[in-house]
């Protein structure tokens, strides 16, 4: 048992340095399922973090904006915020991305996208006095 729990916790280690993040579900899947967690990264591997036609700065302004308009955990959001710009885009790039896209993901995603890139930037709320 003590070494399926190491061998998950490399696995996890492993996935954290390929992406530069990792969510709840990895931290649970590279225990419960092995298997599928391999198979879920290799396609992910080949669709998300892979360079292909976009670069990987692309993909992530993509992720920040899909993960908006699903209205996401704002830690998960945050978290390609920091890729999307340690991946090459601009503070006011990733703002941009959510800017170009409030008509068609509406005020709920785009204040919670606008949250995740403000805690990742440090900006806080004002409130009125």
């Amino acid at each position: 048992m003590a070494e399926a729990k190491e061998q998950a916790q490399e696995r996890l280690n492993e996935l954290f340095q390929r992406r530069g993040y990792v969510v709840g579900f990895h931290k649970l899947m590279v225990q419960a399922d092995p298997e599928w967690i391999e198979r879920y990264d290799a396609l992910i591997g080949h669709t998300y973090l892979d360079e292909r036609e976009l670069d990987r700065k692309t993909k992530e302004l993509c992720q920040v904006v899909v993960l908006s308009a699903l209205r996401s955990d704002t830690d998960h959001i945050a978290a390609h915020v920091r890729q999307a710009i340690a991946h090459g885009a601009t503070e006011q790039e990733v703002l941009e991305a959510l800017e170009s896209v409030l008509a068609l993901i509406g005020g709920l995603g785009f204040g919670a996208g606008l949250k995740a890139w403000a805690n990742v930037v440090g900006l806080e709320e004002l409130e009125p006095e």
